[in-house]
């Protein structure tokens, strides 16, 4: 699981530029109004991922979770496991983006370390 969280850390990166492309031309969405179809067929590019881009039209009908986390933040490891169980209750009705503002490197150090103690 924490496999799988690690690979989307930084998932979220193509909202906040989808955001900022798709919507920025007054085309803003209210609280509680569905997204546009355009973001749905739309691929996003994706930062410091082992993808380049994020295509979200299979989680159209999910409720989609985004995780803003850090290795530092004490607050944000104790969510893990919420998180993870989660994940486990809603199965293939949620999605859930984690993401973090950390480098590759840190994020792997961290996911390394922390299989260690697992075990």
């Amino acid at each position: 699981m924490k496999n799988i969280f690690c690979r989307g850390i930084l998932s979220l990166v193509f909202t906040l530029v989808a955001a900022t492309t798709s919507f920025a031309q007054n085309n803003s969405v209210k609280v509680g109004e569905a997204l546009p179809e355009s973001f749905w067929s739309t691929t996003h590019p994706v930062v410091n991922h082992t993808q380049k881009t994020l295509d979200l039209s299979q989680d159209k009908n999910k409720l989609i979770l985004i995780d803003f986390w850090n290795t530092w933040c004490s607050a944000c490891l104790m969510n893990i496991p919420k998180i993870t169980s989660l994940q486990q209750k809603f199965g293939d009705r949620i999605r859930i983006i984690p993401v973090s503002n950390q480098d590759k490197a840190a994020l792997d150090k961290f996911f390394c370390i922390s299989k260690r103690k697992e075990v």
